[in-house]
């Protein structure tokens, strides 16, 4: 099965998180904003770490330096809302919630 096909599956399975690691992030993120828009009609927001979410003209460098800023955004969504984002890098984050 191929990534996208699978990736489709997931979505439409409605798993709440998706961990994907890779190399290609600039691709991987073209894949799922193209998914979000093609087949599960949903709005893709994309965060990171130094410039916060773009995509969306309302949010540009909303929660930048932030990462529980940028969990409070998403939290604020209702089921109502569809929505996919994508948190580049989020896994560095775990290190310090375990790490005491």
């Amino acid at each position: 099965m191929s990534f996208l096909n699978e990736f489709i599956l997931l979505l439409k399975a409605r798993y709440p998180i998706i961990y994907i690691s890779t190399g290609e992030e600039e691709r991987v993120e073209y894949l799922i904003k193209h998914c979000a828009k093609k087949y599960i009609l949903r709005n893709c927001y994309s965060w990171d770490f130094i410039d916060g979410y773009y995509g969306n003209p309302n949010d540009v460098g909303f929660s930048s330096r932030n990462p529980l800023k940028a969990l409070d955004l998403i939290e604020n969504f209702t089921p109502e809302t569809p929505s996919l984002f994508i948190l580049k890098d989020y896994d560095n984050f775990f290190k310090d919630f375990c790490n005491p």
